[in-house]
């Protein structure tokens, strides 16, 4: 599969839009704003596994190795895409096209106002550096692929196997993006510049997803929100210990043998002493229970594979690469020998890349 063939797809795979429909009333208050904001969640949750599987070569990925990337990344993937929506509204934060905060409107969230600005910031920063859809659906799947390749080493026979799917796809995704930033027009430096300005920044989104985990976790425990069921699932399987990951059932989220009641939501009168309660309005108290109603888990979903595109080829050496255009046939990656007496071809879009070894 050419990286130009493999950018079409994962393009093809991006989620709709997703609408709030709710009616929220000025001023925001604290209650109404987490709960509008992790209803949104729930719901882009359950379009990301679809994405997900959708990815050329994910459902080849053992289950649970699909299961850590995806309760590893989530958060980081539904940041990164708030960024792509709101790239083109200076100030603002699109977290649908009826949920449009400022922030100001924001500030009415206890303790989120670091992780607004820190938002806002990387927004600006793409912004800066006009992202493109190319590259951004790249450095999506960039971020799910990647997202726990160093907290375990595979020890089955099925683990390695898995593991070594999982590099030839990341080779797959590098090569995609090296070729987005190709066609730009860009000269030499300034391609390889933008590679590394685009992939320094998910160090950034990951900085602010454990700010917004711990946030929500904080949230969920004074009883200002109610968490269910998937959203519920992926915030207990980062906030639990991490020796509960590795060695528990992949099927269940880490935290339900060692606390079997954070599953249901806590009252206002199982709430501790000095912490806030939540009161529910009819129309959140009707979504509560329409939420309880859908209890999908993640391995489920994921067990229910839809028809997917031609799984990426065995590499022979190098990465499948497009030819012409600009773009140099057999770009050597790591772990491919070149031919025997010449030399490593680290071009980029016809011309000599700086050498970073």
């Amino acid at each position: 599969m050419s990286p130009e063939q493999f950018i079409s797809c994962i393009m093809e795979a991006e989620p709709p839009d997703i609408y709030l429909r709710e009616d929220l009333k000025k001023p925001f208050n604290q209650s109404s704003m987490m709960m509008s904001l992790t209803h949104l969640a729930d719901k882009e949750l359950v379009l990301m596994i679809s994405w997900a599987k959708k990815i050329p070569g994910f459902v080849e990925l053992s289950l649970a190795n699909q299961i850590q990337l995806l309760k590893c990344c989530w958060l980081e993937v539904l940041m990164l895409g708030l960024m792509w929506r709101s790239v083109d509204h200076p100030g603002k934060l699109i977290f649908s096209p009826d949920l449009k905060l400022n922030r100001e409107e924001g500030n009415c969230v206890e303790g989120i106002m670091e992780i607004f600005d820190m938002l806002l910031s990387a927004t600006s920063r793409f912004r800066e550096l006009n992202l493109q859809r190319e590259e951004y659906v790249c450095l999506k799947a960039m971020i799910l692929l990647n997202s726990n390749m160093c907290t375990s080493v595979p020890e089955t026979v099925e683990e390695v196997e898995s593991r070594g799917r999982l590099l030839r796809l990341l080779d797959l995704v590098i090569d995609a993006l090296v070729w987005a930033i190709s066609k730009l027009g860009l000269s030499t430096q300034e391609q390889t510049l933008r590679l590394g300005h685009l992939t320094m920044l998910l160090s950034h989104i990951r900085h602010v997803s454990n700010k917004g985990m711990d946030h929500l976790s904080t949230m969920k425990r004074k009883n200002v929100v109610f968490v269910y069921d998937l959203l519920l699932e992926m915030l207990d399987a980062n906030t639990s210990t991490s020796t509960s990951s590795s060695t528990g059932d992949p099927m269940t989220s880490p935290s339900s043998t060692s606390d079997a009641s954070s599953h249901q939501p806590t009252g206002p009168d199982q709430q501790g002493s000095g912490e806030s309660a939540m009161s529910t309005s009819p129309e959140q108290s009707t979504l509560l229970s329409h939420t309880q109603d859908q209890a999908p888990s993640l391995g489920s979903q994921l067990l229910d594979q839809p028809p997917q595109g031609p799984p990426p080829p065995e590499p022979q050496g190098a990465c499948p690469a497009m030819e012409g255009d600009g773009f140099i046939h057999g770009m050597q990656w790591p772990g491919a020998e070149p031919p025997l007496g010449a030399e490593p071809d680290y071009s980029l879009g016809g011309a000599q890349a700086m050498d970073t070894i």
